[in-house]
């Protein structure tokens, strides 16, 4: 890896979402703060094409709330969204990694993954009106903790499907 990123070598061509779904036990309107506890964690995953110069992200979060009480999860949101972009400059940005992977350069991850983040919020927020989840929105996520979760780049998958 070689290559300087700059973030207009890089293009959002689609979204797809995969999953997103409530289960909700106690068949509640809504969750009340009060009595409840809630988590969220999330996870990325990389693919590249170098042949096509594109890059696939998958964002996967769960939104779990479990009454105070007992420890049972009562409702769990799970939401996985697809994410694909060209990447310009990808054989400048990523190099053979072990295996089947590519090592991409942190800059490049750090900015499909704030995209993928970001716009994901909205789309959860979105589907979440209505819902037993009315009131969720993923907090704001700042560079550094971006910057804390890829220190030393991300090794994906050498491959690319739709």
């Amino acid at each position: 890896m070689n290559g300087k990123f700059n973030i207009d070598q890089l293009k959002l061509e689609s979204i797809k979402i995969i999953n997103a779904s409530i289960v909700n036990q106690l068949d509640l309107q809504e969750v009340p703060k009060s009595d409840f506890s809630r988590t969220m964690s999330f996870k990325f995953n990389f693919a590249v094409s170098r042949e096509s110069k594109q890059a696939k992200v998958n964002f996967l979060v769960v939104l779990k709330a479990k009454n105070k009480i007992d420890t049972d999860i009562r409702v769990e949101g799970t939401y996985e969204i697809s994410y694909i972009f060209f990447v310009e400059n990808i054989d400048e940005l990523s190099s053979p990694g072990e295996g089947e992977h590519v090592e991409l350069s942190q800059d490049l991850i750090i900015a499909m993954a704030n995209i993928a983040y970001s716009t994901s919020r909205g789309i959860i927020y979105t589907r979440c009106l209505g819902t037993v989840l009315n009131d969720v929105i993923l907090p704001i996520m700042p560079n550094s903790e971006f910057e804390r979760i890829f220190i030393k780049g991300y090794k994906a998958k050498n491959e690319l499907t739709k």
